[in-house]
Protein backbone atom coordinates (compact mmCIF):
# COMPACT_ATOMS: atom_id res chain seq x y z
CA UNK A 1 0.00 0.00 0.00
CA UNK A 2 1.51 3.19 -1.35
CA UNK A 3 2.10 6.14 1.47
CA UNK A 4 1.49 9.83 0.98
CA UNK A 5 2.39 10.98 4.04
CA UNK A 6 5.88 12.46 4.83
CA UNK A 7 7.41 14.82 7.75
CA UNK A 8 7.14 17.96 4.52
CA UNK A 9 3.70 17.46 4.52
CA UNK A 10 3.55 17.66 8.13
CA UNK A 11 5.73 20.54 8.41
CA UNK A 12 3.85 22.27 5.84
CA UNK A 13 0.58 21.78 7.26
CA UNK A 14 1.93 22.69 10.91
CA UNK A 15 3.55 25.79 9.85
CA UNK A 16 -0.03 27.02 9.20
CA UNK A 17 -1.05 27.24 12.21
CA UNK A 18 0.43 29.16 15.34
CA UNK A 19 1.79 26.99 18.52
CA UNK A 20 1.90 27.74 21.65
CA UNK A 21 6.08 26.25 21.73
CA UNK A 22 8.62 25.30 19.12
CA UNK A 23 8.25 21.95 18.23
CA UNK A 24 10.65 18.99 16.60
CA UNK A 25 9.88 16.38 14.10
CA UNK A 26 11.32 13.36 14.21
CA UNK A 27 10.66 10.22 11.69
CA UNK A 28 10.42 6.75 13.18
CA UNK A 29 11.03 3.47 11.53
CA UNK A 30 7.61 2.61 12.02
CA UNK A 31 6.64 5.51 9.11
CA UNK A 32 4.76 7.77 11.98
CA UNK A 33 6.07 10.95 12.90
CA UNK A 34 6.96 12.03 16.49
CA UNK A 35 5.68 15.91 17.05
CA UNK A 36 7.94 17.03 19.74
CA UNK A 37 6.56 20.14 22.14
CA UNK A 38 8.57 20.63 25.24
CA UNK A 39 5.84 19.40 27.20
CA UNK A 40 4.17 16.88 25.29
CA UNK A 41 4.64 14.64 22.43
CA UNK A 42 2.20 13.87 19.55
CA UNK A 43 2.67 10.55 17.11
CA UNK A 44 1.05 10.96 13.39
CA UNK A 45 0.31 8.52 11.33
CA UNK A 46 -1.15 7.17 8.40
CA UNK A 47 -3.65 4.58 8.34
CA UNK A 48 -5.86 2.52 5.62
CA UNK A 49 -6.59 4.49 2.57
CA UNK A 50 -4.25 7.80 3.81
CA UNK A 51 -6.90 7.99 7.10
CA UNK A 52 -4.45 10.59 10.07
CA UNK A 53 -4.81 9.99 13.48
CA UNK A 54 -2.17 11.20 16.27
CA UNK A 55 -1.90 10.14 19.64
CA UNK A 56 0.24 10.77 23.09
CA UNK A 57 2.77 8.84 24.26
CA UNK A 58 2.11 6.43 26.97
CA UNK A 59 4.94 6.72 29.02
CA UNK A 60 3.79 11.10 29.05
CA UNK A 61 0.19 10.40 30.46
CA UNK A 62 1.10 7.98 32.77
CA UNK A 63 -0.71 4.67 31.00
CA UNK A 64 1.64 1.99 30.89
CA UNK A 65 3.00 0.21 27.80
CA UNK A 66 0.56 -2.37 27.85
CA UNK A 67 -2.26 0.11 27.78
CA UNK A 68 -3.84 1.09 24.09
CA UNK A 69 -2.14 5.06 23.06
CA UNK A 70 -4.75 7.30 23.65
CA UNK A 71 -5.87 9.34 20.29
CA UNK A 72 -6.75 13.26 20.53
CA UNK A 73 -9.96 12.17 19.72
CA UNK A 74 -9.97 10.39 23.12
CA UNK A 75 -8.90 13.44 24.34
CA UNK A 76 -11.59 15.84 22.59
CA UNK A 77 -14.23 13.47 23.35
CA UNK A 78 -12.99 13.63 27.14
CA UNK A 79 -12.92 17.53 26.85
CA UNK A 80 -16.07 18.18 25.43
CA UNK A 81 -18.16 16.39 27.27
CA UNK A 82 -17.72 18.63 30.37
CA UNK A 83 -16.84 21.80 28.78
CA UNK A 84 -18.33 24.57 26.68
CA UNK A 85 -15.00 26.64 26.60
CA UNK A 86 -13.10 26.27 23.03
CA UNK A 87 -9.81 28.92 22.37
CA UNK A 88 -12.38 31.64 21.16
CA UNK A 89 -10.05 33.28 19.10
CA UNK A 90 -9.33 29.50 16.92
CA UNK A 91 -13.40 28.80 17.42
CA UNK A 92 -14.24 31.94 14.87
CA UNK A 93 -11.66 30.43 12.64
CA UNK A 94 -12.79 26.46 12.28
CA UNK A 95 -12.39 25.07 8.98
CA UNK A 96 -13.10 21.38 9.50
CA UNK A 97 -13.07 19.51 6.09
CA UNK A 98 -16.61 17.68 6.68
CA UNK A 99 -15.68 15.58 3.29
CA UNK A 100 -12.86 13.93 2.83
CA UNK A 101 -12.46 11.12 -0.54
CA UNK A 102 -12.41 8.02 -0.03
CA UNK A 103 -9.15 6.75 -1.80
CA UNK A 104 -5.43 7.36 -0.23
CA UNK A 105 -4.07 10.53 -1.65
CA UNK A 106 -1.93 13.22 -0.63
CA UNK A 107 -4.50 15.80 -0.54
CA UNK A 108 -6.29 13.35 1.44
CA UNK A 109 -3.28 13.33 3.98
CA UNK A 110 -3.60 17.16 4.38
CA UNK A 111 -7.12 17.27 4.78
CA UNK A 112 -6.92 14.81 7.42
CA UNK A 113 -3.83 16.67 9.26
CA UNK A 114 -5.63 19.96 9.00
CA UNK A 115 -8.46 18.40 10.86
CA UNK A 116 -6.01 17.20 13.46
CA UNK A 117 -4.34 20.41 13.52
CA UNK A 118 -7.92 22.02 14.08
CA UNK A 119 -9.09 19.79 17.25
CA UNK A 120 -5.39 21.01 18.55
CA UNK A 121 -6.21 24.32 18.09
CA UNK A 122 -9.40 24.38 19.41
CA UNK A 123 -9.43 21.64 22.50
CA UNK A 124 -6.51 20.73 23.40
CA UNK A 125 -3.95 23.51 23.63
CA UNK A 126 -3.21 23.07 27.41
CA UNK A 127 -1.93 18.98 26.67
CA UNK A 128 0.20 20.89 24.46
CA UNK A 129 1.40 22.77 27.36
CA UNK A 130 1.66 20.02 29.28
CA UNK A 131 -2.09 19.75 31.10
CA UNK A 132 -2.98 16.67 31.06
CA UNK A 133 -6.28 16.98 33.81
CA UNK A 134 -8.72 15.51 30.70
CA UNK A 135 -7.64 12.31 31.86
CA UNK A 136 -9.31 11.95 35.32
CA UNK A 137 -12.65 12.76 32.97
CA UNK A 138 -11.55 9.84 30.28
CA UNK A 139 -11.04 7.58 33.04
CA UNK A 140 -14.33 8.40 34.38
CA UNK A 141 -16.18 8.35 31.79
CA UNK A 142 -14.08 4.58 30.42
CA UNK A 143 -14.35 3.18 33.45
CA UNK A 144 -13.01 -0.07 31.68
CA UNK A 145 -9.54 1.36 31.08
CA UNK A 146 -8.13 2.09 34.79
CA UNK A 147 -4.42 2.62 34.79
CA UNK A 148 -2.55 -0.98 35.80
Amino acid sequence: MKKFFSIDILRQVLNQYNWPSEYNLEESLSENIKVQFPNCTLIFSEGYESSMSAYFLNSEIGRSDKQHSLTILDAVRSISATTEELNSDFQKHIGFNEYIEPEASTEKVIKGLNNICILLQAYLIPCIKGDFSWLEKYYSINTWDISE
